[in-house]
């Protein structure tokens, strides 16, 4: 192991980011700098490349969770936070691309927003977007947080939800992991049911939209529901 101390000056991640900018820094070099040290028998870089490539690339890390970090080695409560903060903001930077609520009536404004939200989370997530009787957006909820690759969904706590805040339509997003954005039976199943239910209350599903990494499907659109 090659300790960041006995690096020349201009090789140290930290003294290197100064003198070259910190966009000539690699990955584990800018990890190594939020983690600050290594272990007994790894560099705080050699630390971060092992942790990027376990994780399965950078975007995988990313989204690992608190807990799922304390479990690699040489990462305590203290670095994991870090990590995580510095994940955050990250990602709230990037949400401020989309964050015109009203473009969210557009499938594809909509669609990208949730990717990136969500597409690359390691457990399913589900939203909803609520419209009033103007089309516009008055709220987004985040509703479950699942297992790797099941959430369990209640319909009827999707409706209260709408009922309560006075919305007379609604977008249901959910991601899938497995980077598959094809729908589930069980996913055809529940938009069935939902739209019936909606029906019922005088309520508008107006889409259930599943996202991954990359990519998007309307459920609504591109299959046939009555």
């Amino acid at each position: 192991m090659t300790k960041i101390k006995d690096l020349p000056l201009n090789e140290r991640p930290r003294e290197k980011g100064i003198i070259y900018g910190v966009e000539t820094l690699s990955d584990g070099e800018l990890i190594a700098i939020i983690l600050s040290t290594g272990t007994k028998n790894k560099s705080s870089v050699e630390l971060a490349n092992e942790i990027i490539f376990h994780a399965g690339g950078l975007k995988r890390f990313s989204s690992l969770s608190f807990q799922e970090l304390c479990q690699e080695e040489g990462i305590n409560t203290s670095k994991a936070m870090k990590l995580i903060a510095s994940f955050e903001l990250a990602k709230r930077i990037n949400q401020k691309e989309y964050n015109d609520l009203s473009k969210f009536s557009s499938l594809e404004y909509l669609s990208k927003y949730f990717i990136n939200l969500i597409g690359e989370e390691t457990v399913e997530k589900v939203y909803v977007v609520l419209f009033n009787h103007k089309d516009e957006v008055i709220g987004i909820r985040n509703i479950y947080k699942g297992k790797q690759n099941e959430v369990d969904i209640s319909l009827e706590e999707i409706l209260s939800l709408c009922i309560n805040n006075k919305a007379k339509s609604f977008i249901l997003i959910h991601n899938h992991p497995s980077g598959q954005e094809t729908p589930s039976s069980d996913d055809k199943k529940q938009t069935s049911r939902l739209i019936i239910l909606s029906n019922m209350y005088q309520l508008n599903l107006k889409d259930h939209i599943i996202v991954t990494s990359k990519h998007a499907f309307s459920i609504r659109r591109e299959l046939v529901i009555i």
